[in-house]
């Protein structure tokens, strides 16, 4: 195939450069240390408005509305007040950081909800079986979350950018880098946050 070819297939390689765009619209900024047990709870907090599903690409401090779907969850742009007859289960207004981390604020009272509370707790049970080993912490940050559709890949990488540097802030570049799943799990321990049904709040 000659060079020609090659090039008019990509005239402007606009592809390339609309990736380079929103990976850089997606790094991690202003990110600070943080403590351990707050540190967790953005990472599980950021997982699970990421495991929802989306089509959209979301912006900074932008209130998104989380609902429940037969088990699933679903992020959307329409606040509960908005549908005529919700289908979904309303669940939590969520919101991206200027760091890539995400919080969300849960309807009062969603403790009462034995389905929502199963769920969470679940869900904070793989997190922590997940962490539970000798592997050092940043090798396992979703930087490469394949599985996940494009808008949810890339704020995974930016989310596992901002976790990787604020642990560089608070332990140094060579702690960071060798701390594992266990010892933090076992600096955290005592924290609210490890309450199988717990929730961080807004941040």
């Amino acid at each position: 195939m000659a060079s020609k070819d090659i090039i008019a297939a990509n005239p402007q390689g606009k592809a390339a450069i609309a990736l380079l765009d929103d990976l850089t619209a997606f790094k991690a900024c202003n990110v600070k240390s943080k403590d351990v047990p707050e540190w967790l709870a953005d990472y599980f907090t950021s997982l699970l408005v990421l495991s929802a599903s989306f089509n959209f690409k979301p912006v900074l401090n932008k209130p998104y509305y989380l609902y429940l779907d037969n088990q699933q969850w679903k992020l959307s742009l329409i606040e509960p007040q908005a549908w005529n007859n919700c289908p979904y289960l309303y669940f939590a207004q969520c919101s991206m950081h200027e760091d890539k981390s995400w919080s969300l604020q849960p309807v009062d009272n969603w403790e009462n909800n034995e389905s929502l509370v199963d769920l969470i707790r679940a869900m904070k049970k793989e997190f922590f079986d997940s962490l539970n080993s000798e592997t050092p912490i940043v090798e396992s940050l979703p930087y490469c979350a394949q599985q996940l559709p494009y808008y949810q890949r890339l704020a995974a990488f930016g989310l596992a950018d901002s976790l990787k540097n604020s642990l560089q802030l608070k332990l140094g570049t060579k702690a960071s880098q060798t701390l594992n799943g266990k010892s933090l799990l076992q600096q955290a321990k005592g924290s609210a946050f490890l309450k199988l049904s717990t929730l961080q709040h807004s941040t």
